[in-house]
């Protein structure tokens, strides 16, 4: 079966453009960058996520306006089945980085949330529970700055094994290709995100 009568297409044709649309991505992606930073989760910048289910179908508006700050520092967004009427909230922030201070945020997202209304949240859930809270996840900065410093590192030796292995195995130029072509993609995915946020 046939499916192109004429398979040989000139893509090296092209090249030069799009070498020209990469470099203008990154370069762009890079300006954000070094104007308004990257976008980070809580994992890297450390802070706090609740997961908190409702009885009634939640008002994400409503929720994110009644949050510490009016919901300028958080991310609210409807978790898991709908159905369940489950809310995710990330706040970029935490307590004091020290025995039960960590937990001083995802207490905050709670008290904020009964004073507008929106529970009384009773605890932790159980089967069959509603108007609970589902979990808590919480990244202090120090853990969250680790586990950024390990990324960047676990990203370099990942980019080390692929040009020693692809080296040894078939070619040098082979390897250095496959490297820079990964650190292109890098590149390109990162510039999206900042730009996108």
């Amino acid at each position: 079966m046939h499916i192109f009568t004429n398979p040989n297409f000139d893509f090296v044709r092209w090249k030069w453009h799009a070498i020209a649309i990469s470099w203008v991505i990154i370069l762009a992606g890079v300006f954000v960058i070094w104007k308004s930073g990257i976008p980070k989760g809580v994992e890297f910048s450390g802070g706090t996520i609740v997961l908190v289910k409702f009885q009634q179908v939640p008002d994400l508006d409503r929720i994110r306006t009644v949050l510490p700050g009016g919901g300028s520092n958080a991310i609210v967004q409807t978790y898991g089945d709908p159905a369940s009427n489950q809310v995710s909230i990330r706040l970029h922030t935490t307590g004091v980085e020290a025995g039960q201070g960590l937990a001083q945020t995802a207490d905050t997202v709670v008290d904020h949330l009964n004073k507008a209304g929106l529970g009384p949240i009773n605890g932790p859930c159980a089967p069959g529970k509603t108007n609970c809270v589902a979990g808590t996840r919480i990244v202090g900065p120090t853990v969250g700055a680790e586990l950024q410093r390990r990324g960047i590192l676990a990203t370099v030796f990942a980019l080390a094994g692929i040009l020693v292995y692809i080296a040894l195995r078939l070619r040098l130029s082979f390897a250095v290709g496959a490297v820079v072509a990964t650190i292109h993609d890098l590149l390109i995915t990162l510039a999206v995100l900042a730009m996108f946020r």
